[in-house]
Formats: structure tokens, C-alpha cells, sequence
């Protein structure tokens, strides 16, 4: 893969010139193999997704969030969504839920079914969670905050982490506080997003906000939000002085960027993005853990997206979009994606 310096528009912070080796760290016992992490992405961060983000360089990766009630319950969707690869080990799954003894018994059952790590969903802005007083409802309730909590941890052997906004408002549910309760609560990591459930996904993330987090806990901290592009992650970690840098949205489609986002830490160096045949690789790659997690059908729909997210800015790709989705056979994808790709696309 070839390598270029960063752009001169996409400069680093002062001093960066002499990159510092990348380490990972360890979350209890659970090691973190670099400082860039997938971020748990509803309706995108099943196994093959994960999978995909740590064969391309993250250094871990989370389920998407998991109903605590549901999980209970052994829903068929929600167990699909649960549902992890043997390769992707160490596994993560975020837990979401407003009631102790619930997110207790999820907890151990997690623990059961092979989770290495468990996060506690603090962070989620939608409406119908925060109705359920889950999710960002949680940094209004330092109360309830602290009971699931301290009930998760106490009811495992694995470590637990939890994953906050920056605030419920500016004037509510500050993150400082809740990060100390949630370090003497015996949580292992905290993961801020740096913005308040108010600004749900709008405006700019806080990542002063991250570092003040950083500076008063001694577990580690992972900051989140705005992280588009390799410069974006690296500028962003050395700035806040956080343990790693969580990358959701902007992985989609492009999950080299953890690679991208290492070997800029590490070399100052910021690698070419794949061309087309390292594309193709990668597309078939995914779509065939899409056909070990879920049947033909409903792999190739969860492909779907993923597929229109690689194919972003490539040429006449539109058209290739429109013709997949006329297609129910994955082996007739791989023959229209290898036929795009062979037919002068790859230099593109």
C-alpha cells in the first residue's frame, strides 16, 4: 500500500513530526490491540462489520446495542444482532437498559455466551430509548447511573466499560462527575462522545470535554465524535491526551481508516486508500461473512448498504447500485462486482 505525508491543509498538532509508537492497552485483562477503535453502530456493527474493522486494522470493536429486556428474552433479532465470529475474539457487547437487576442478569448472561468485555450504553440520543430512561437518559440520573453500574460489574468476571455523551445538557449531567462514580464503581474504561444528548448528532463534538474526562480518572479513556478521516483521529487523540479514539460513521465503507489511522501515528505517514482490486478483495470479503451470519436473502440486504457506502465516488458506481439491487443470488453480486471492477473501474 503506498504511503504519502498528510496533506498540508490536514496538518497534525505541533510536535508530531516524530511520531510515537503506537501501543495498545489493556481494558482489565482484555488487551486492545491499538488506539482505534469501532464504535458500536446500530443496524451496521454485526460480526461481519466487526470482523471486517479489525482485519483492516482497529484495535477492537463492540456489537451494536443490545436491549437488556430483549436479550433476556432471547429475541430472534436481537440474538442476530448478539451473534459473533470466532475470529473477531476478544468480543465486546454494549448493553443497554434502565433497571439494574435487568442489566444484572444480561450481564451474566453475556458473560455465558462468550463476551470478553461489556459496555453499558450511556450515550444514545433517540427518543424512544431516552422514553425508556435508558441510553443518554442516564446522565440526567446519576442514581440510576450508578446502580446498573455497580450491579453490572459486581455481576461478572469480565470487565465492564460504559460509553457516555459529554452531558445530557450543558447545565445537566456533566461527564466528569459521572466518569469519577463510574471509575469507584469499579467500571474498567470510559468511551465519551462529545456531545450532549440535547445536541443529539448536530453541531461540533467537545473533545475538550474528552480531555478533561482524561485528566481526572486514572482508568482508560476513549474519545468519540467528528472522526471523518486518519488526520481527524490521530489530531484528535494527541490533543484530548485519551487512550484511543472510537470511529463509527465515517468506518462506513471505508474500514481502512483504522490502518490509515495507525500507520499515521506510527510512521507519520498516511497510506494511499485501496484501489480497485483491493476493493473488490475487501467487498467479497464482507459479503461472505454476511452469508455465515444470516440467510442468502437477508445477508445480501445487509449488503446492500455496506455495498453503496465502498462504491461512494467511484465511477458510474450509481448504476452498479441500481443492478444489485435487482439481484437475490450472491454468487450473481460477485459476478457484477468483478465485472465492474475488471472493466477499467480499478484505476479509477
Amino acid at each position: 500500500m503506498r504511503c504519502s505525508a498528510p496533506r498540508a491543509d490536514a496538518a497534525l498538532p505541533q510536535g508530531s513530526a516524530a511520531p510515537p509508537v503506537a501501543a495498545g492497552f489493556r481494558i482489565g485483562p482484555v488487551l486492545v490491540s491499538n488506539p482505534f477503535l469501532l464504535a458500536p453502530l446500530s443496524g451496521y456493527s454485526d460480526a461481519a462489520m466487526r470482523l471486517i474493522a479489525r482485519e483492516e486494522g482497529a484495535g477492537f470493536a463492540f456489537t451494536e446495542m443490545i436491549s437488556c429486556i430483549a436479550y433476556l428474552h432471547d429475541s430472534r433479532r436481537t440474538l442476530q444482532r448478539a451473534a459473533w465470529l470466532p475470529e473477531e475474539k476478544p468480543f465486546g457487547l454494549q448493553l443497554m437498559g434502565a433497571d439494574a437487576d435487568l442489566m444484572r442478569r444480561a450481564a451474566e448472561k453475556a458473560q455465558r455466551d462468550g463476551a470478553d468485555l461489556l459496555d453499558i450504553n450511556m450515550g444514545c440520543p433517540a427518543r424512544r430509548i431516552v422514553r425508556a430512561e435508558s441510553g443518554s437518559a442516564l446522565m440526567r440520573s446519576p442514581e440510576s447511573a450508578e446502580r446498573i453500574m455497580r450491579a453490572t460489574v459486581a455481576s461478572v468476571d469480565i470487565p465492564v466499560t460504559v460509553k457516555l455523551r459529554s452531558g445530557w445538557s450543558r447545565e445537566i449531567g456533566d461527564a466528569r462527575a459521572v466518569a469519577e462514580a463510574a471509575e469507584a464503581a469499579g467500571i474498567a474504561a470510559i468511551t465519551v462522545h462529545g456531545r450532549t444528548q440535547t445536541q443529539k448528532f448536530a453541531g461540533k463534538a467537545d473533545w475538550e470535554v474528552i480531555q478533561a474526562v482524561k485528566e481526572r480518572v486514572r482508568i482508560p479513556v476513549i474519545g468519540n465524535g467528528d472522526v471523518e478521516t486518519a488526520v481527524e483521529a490521530v489530531a484528535r487523540m494527541r490533543g484530548a491526551g485519551c487512550d484511543g479514539v472510537m470511529i463509527g460513521r465515517g468506518a462506513i465503507g471505508r474500514p481502512w481508516l483504522f490502518a490509515a489511522s495507525l500507520a499515521l501515528l506510527t510512521t507519520g505517514m498516511l497510506p494511499e486508500p485501496p484501489g480497485g482490486e483491493a476493493l473488490l478483495r475487501l467487498m467479497l470479503r464482507h459479503l461472505g461473512y454476511l452469508q455465515r451470519l444470516y440467510p442468502a436473502g437477508q445477508g445480501l440486504l445487509r449488503f446492500r448498504k455496506h455495498c453503496a457506502a465502498y462504491l461512494r465516488g467511484w465511477p458510474q458506481s450509481k448504476a452498479l447500485r441500481a443492478h444489485l439491487h435487482t439481484l437475490c443470488d450472491p454468487a450473481a453480486v460477485e459476478a457484477a462486482l468483478v465485472g465492474y471492477f475488471s472493466g477499467g473501474h480499478a484505476s479509477a
